[in-house]
């Protein structure tokens, strides 16, 4: 069933085929699959919230965007001739909001179809392995953007994890499953490095702490975990 899944992998990820790879192996595959349907009602669920609570601020800021645009394009233009009509020097600030509206005017095309091609060779150059590599490093230091990635792996990692011990897979391989199951390219190779160490008998929590992604308090509770089975 996992290798018919992996052929599928528009539809399963890695932490759902490795799951399923896992309860094959154990023969609890009805049990992880009840498990993998509760784990995805509770994404949906969130997911709903978050587009829910998300919905109004976009909507304001749409409609933000479009008083400026049409400000710039439609009424700017008219209070320009409006003022020059009038003679005198017009103020620094009102030249500056002018000069910005007929660059936009010009430019603003040329800087659409750059930034969409631009989007479409990063998007071609990341699906090499080059590119992800290269890009995943990048993302995890945006203010924000990084943080989340790196807690979305996190938490995607440590209940991968928690599955795979809660059913009876050993240590270093429940650890070599969920390895797969990790989405970002860099906090991957830190945890291979990771799980390479534990296979050498260094305790999880410290060699997990080395990777330096994981917070102390995810790493004291697996150090408590460990010392107490």
């Amino acid at each position: 069933l996992s290798g018919a899944l992996r052929g599928r992998r528009r539809v399963f990820d890695e932490a759902t085929i490795s799951l399923v790879e896992a309860g094959e192996a154990t023969g609890n595959l009805g049990e992880i699959l009840k498990r993998l349907v509760t784990d995805l009602e509770q994404r949906a669920e969130m997911r709903s919230k978050i587009i829910a609570a998300m919905a109004y601020p976009v909507f304001i800021m749409l409609v933000a965007v479009g008083v400026v645009l049409i400000f710039l394009f439609v009424l700017l233009p008219r209070i320009e001739q409006l003022l020059e009509g009038m003679g005198g020097q017009l103020p620094f600030a009102t030249r500056l909001l002018i000069g910005f509206s007929e660059f936009l005017v010009v430019g603003g095309p040329v800087i659409l179809i750059g930034g969409t091609l631009g989007a479409v060779a990063l998007w071609s150059w990341r699906r090499t392995t080059r590119g992800r590599a290269v890009t995943d490093e990048r993302v995890l230091g945006v203010p924000g953007v990084g943080g989340f990635l790196r807690d979305s792996d996190l938490l995607r990692l440590v209940q991968t994890l928690a599955l795979l011990l809660e059913n009876g897979i050993t240590t270093i391989t429940a650890l070599a499953l969920t390895e797969r199951a990790i989405l970002n390219t860099k906090i991957r190779r830190a945890f291979n490095e990771a799980r390479l160490k534990i296979a050498e008998g260094l305790a999880i929590a410290a060699a997990l702490r080395d990777t330096g992604y994981f917070p102390d308090l995810v790493t004291d509770m697996l150090l408590i975990g460990e010392n107490t089975g």
